[in-house]
């Protein structure tokens, strides 16, 4: 109910989605701010409670190690969810004593927060095991495209479980191959206005036919003392609109 409209947009084109077609997840595209955090966290609740989430058990947030704190407090003290940080597996040296190998350590009904870094090393330590009854979803996917074993790891993962989530707010790099390697396995979405933030299989090979592609620019703004009285005023203003306007 504390949906935002576009949140509700997205949750809503990927439950119509998953009515429409066989697919193993989504792709979910929304620039930063606009709350993919909570639009995922949503449908997979609503994937859950439907017949197909049944055999589901856990949660698994595959996220980068930048964004890891601040996700583990968002889902604790702004939605109340139970969260269980998964640690790291380490590789036993070469020439150690023998030891029983420890299995990566996922809690049932719970969001198991991943450093996307320790896929590699958790795949081999029963996380393949789990993936037929996890929901998973994949944080910044962006950085997922490189051809590394973080990236096999992850792309190995979504093939497995029943049902997956890969966000971002940049889908657009360099690397086109594994992108759409990405996108093969997730619904394609077609091209309308009211879905746009919700991407997009069918959006994004758009873009890739085109050569759409992103560009930053960075200006240069002298701190004159106009500047630096609205600067002021922006900081004790607790309006929206002015941020806007000054934008």
């Amino acid at each position: 109910q504390s949906l935002m409209e576009h949140q509700r947009a997205a949750v809503a084109r990927m439950q119509q989605r998953d009515e429409e077609t066989d697919c193993g997840g989504h792709f979910l595209v929304m620039d930063t701010g606009l709350g993919k955090t909570v639009t995922a966290l949503t449908y997979a609740y609503r994937w859950l409670s439907g017949d197909s989430g049944r055999t589901v058990g856990s949660i698994l947030w595959v996220t980068p190690k930048g964004t890891l704190d601040n996700l583990r407090e968002q889902l604790q003290r702004k939605w109340f969810v139970p969260v269980h940080q998964v640690q790291r597996v380490l590789q036993a040296k070469r020439g150690a004593s023998h030891k029983p190998e420890q299995d990566v350590d996922v809690k049932d009904f719970m969001v198991n927060i991943i450093h996307a870094d320790h896929l590699r090393t958790a795949i081999d330590r029963g996380l393949v095991d789990r993936a037929p009854s996890t929901f998973i979803i994949f944080d910044e996917v962006d950085e997922m495209y490189a051809t590394t074993l973080r990236t096999s790891a992850a792309r190995r993962l979504c093939q497995l479980c029943p049902k997956f989530v890969a966000q971002t707010a940049t889908p657009m790099r360099k690397n086109e191959a594994q992108l759409l390697s990405w996108l093969a396995d997730t619904c394609s979405f077609p091209v309308e206005r009211n879905s746009l933030l919700v991407a997009a299989c069918g959006m994004v090979s758009v873009q890739l036919e085109l050569a759409i592609s992103a560009h930053e620019e960075e200006l240069l703004v002298p701190m004159s003392d106009e500047v630096r009285a609205v600067c002021r005023q922006l900081m004790s203003s607790r309006s929206s609109s002015c941020w806007l306007e000054m934008s």
